[in-house]
């Protein structure tokens, strides 16, 4: 792929974006943690606006999304921020990364029981030798 007519103001998110940020972590830092999801929802639209939808900026975005809708007891808001995660993370650093196997934990406590479990069996067994990552088999 060609760079050519590529500015830098194409890869840094908005000024809006910046802002609306900002407008989260001050609504978290105060508390009011309905106001910060809105912030960040409204931060995520821009940047799948302006990169797509499965662009590598939203990652971030989705885990603070995921928290403070988990924190707020919204479990539905965050399964989806959680999903979108992991389908990202999938995408971008494979099913064998360590960041892919830290998503899917984040996730399957909210999948439950109800017939609905992301996992099979455990993702993450320690050897020896370091970190081996396994994903569900089925």
């Amino acid at each position: 792929m060609s760079d050519a007519g590529v500015t830098s103001s194409d890869v840094r998110p908005s000024q809006q974006y910046n802002a609306l940020v900002e407008q989260g972590a001050g609504a978290v830092k105060e508390q009011r943690l309905q106001e910060a999801i809105s912030a960040y929802r409204e931060a995520l639209g821009i940047l799948d606006e302006q990169f797509g939808p499965d662009g590598l900026f939203s990652v971030h975005l989705c885990q603070i999304i995921a928290s403070l809708a988990d924190q707020v007891g919204d479990h539905a808001a965050s399964e989806l921020a959680y999903r979108r995660l992991l389908d990202q993370t999938r995408r971008e650093r494979g099913e064998e990364h360590v960041d892919t196997a830290l998503a899917m934990n984040q996730l399957a406590p909210l999948t439950g029981p109800a017939g609905r479990t992301l996992l099979s069996e455990p993702i993450c067994i320690v050897e020896s030798d370091g970190l081996t990552v396994q994903g569900p088999t089925s």
